[in-house]
């Protein structure tokens, strides 16, 4: 699965390196002084130059822009591994628990991850807990690995370094740290189905190389330059490059049955060339609720089995308190989405029976999208 997710993605050229500096003897021959690398003895990537790596903060922060702590872990090696030995590379931080069955899901996914991209990117799965939510230990680390492989560092911590960590409220967690070891984000993927967690690789191959230094968005060079969760046609600054069209729809009012539980749904062919796209949707009238659904029908699959393409209201455009509304990514290909909106009752959410129009609703996509229009205003139950 791992390995066609892997031959699937998107050719996004990766940045070269920037210059580590030289070997010994090109140094020696120019009379610059040898480097050394950075960190403790270990199997992984150490930031060749120590002199570069900044010092500890005063205070242990994760604040968007500010150094994070320099975490001491330990490895499925049993060595020590310090998270500033990194500085140079874009490091994810993978908290992770063994009791946590989507971080399982996605453990597959992030260790070829590591062996795709590790040059320049590298995933640390952090095993904060072990299966009765206790802290990890080198044992859990060691059943992770058993089952999931380790091509990158997996590791854990012991209660000093636990207490530098803010939590996570949510699992899985994935937090970018940039090149120079400044907390970007956090993503909480608490979606975890197949096509889920490539729209999570995507975005993470899109972020490798980018930095908190960059201004602006470098359209067309399929990167996250500026690492603000967004790269190319799927950042509105690029929208005059990528360009943006938008489907329009309406379910009618629908008819109430005993369990309140009628629904309508239009249902459309998208294709998408070029590149990753992005899209945005809900309802069009004022007040409307977020009783407006996306979904996806996997490839081969029954719409029995749809998932949620995007429901990720906090990261949306509009203001929360006139819409609400879906985000979600696209990858080059044919798919079959569904709008579904209703539940049949009284309540004046979308496509209700009360107020036809706010079974209104519109669907905006950056970047190379065509749509056409399969199935419309249908009850849901049919399909």
């Amino acid at each position: 699965m791992a390995q066609k997710l892997i031959t699937t993605l998107l050719l996004l050229p990766l940045l070269a390196c920037a210059d580590k500096g030289g070997d010994a003897d090109s140094q020696a021959d120019s009379g610059a002084p040898a480097t050394t690398p950075y960190g403790p003895d270990n199997a992984w990537y150490h930031a060749p130059d120590a002199s570069l790596v900044p010092d500890e903060p005063a205070e242990d922060v994760w604040t968007r822009g500010e150094q994070v702590p320099n975490l001491r872990f330990t490895d499925q090696n049993g060595d020590e591994v310090w998270l500033y030995q990194f500085f140079g590379q874009t490091v994810y931080l993978d908290f992770a628990a063994d009791w946590c069955g989507p971080c399982h899901d996605y453990a597959p996914y992030l260790d070829e991850f590591n062996e795709q991209y590790g040059e320049d990117a590298v995933v640390i799965t952090m095993l904060v807990d072990d299966y009765d939510f206790a802290l990890a230990t080198a044992e859990t680390v060691e059943g992770w690995v058993s089952r999931h492989g380790s091509a990158g560092p997996v590791v854990w911590l012991d209660e000093e370094q636990y207490a530098r960590l803010v939590r996570p409220s949510s699992w899985p967690q994935i937090t970018l740290i940039d090149p120079e070891l400044r907390y970007v984000h956090e993503q909480v993927n608490s979606l975890y189905d197949d096509l889920w967690i490539e729209q999570v690789i995507d975005r993470m191959v899109m972020a490798i190389g980018g930095s908190l230094d960059y201004e602006a968005e470098v359209c067309g060079d399929g990167f996250d330059n500026d690492l603000d969760l967004t790269a190319d046609c799927m950042d509105p600054s690029c929208t005059a490059e990528c360009g943006e069209s938008a489907l329009t729809g309406s379910l009618s009012p629908c008819t109430p049955d005993p369990d309140m539980l009628t629904a309508r749904a239009d249902v459309w062919e998208i294709t998408v060339t070029g590149g990753v796209a992005t899209f945005e949707g809900d309802g069009v009238a004022e007040g409307t609720g977020f009783d407006q659904l996306i979904y996806l029908r996997p490839p081969g699959k029954s719409w029995d089995e749809k998932i949620v393409l995007g429901d990720d209201e906090w990261a949306c455009t509009w203001p929360l308190e006139t819409y609400g509304c879906a985000r979600g990514w696209l990858r080059p290909g044919t798919w079959e989405i569904m709008v579904t909106s209703g539940t049949g009752g009284s309540d004046e959410w979308d496509g209700d029976c009360v107020d036809p129009e706010l079974g209104e609703y519109t669907l905006r996509f950056s970047g190379d999208v065509s749509f056409k229009l399969l199935q419309d205003d249908v009850e849901l139950q049919s399909l």
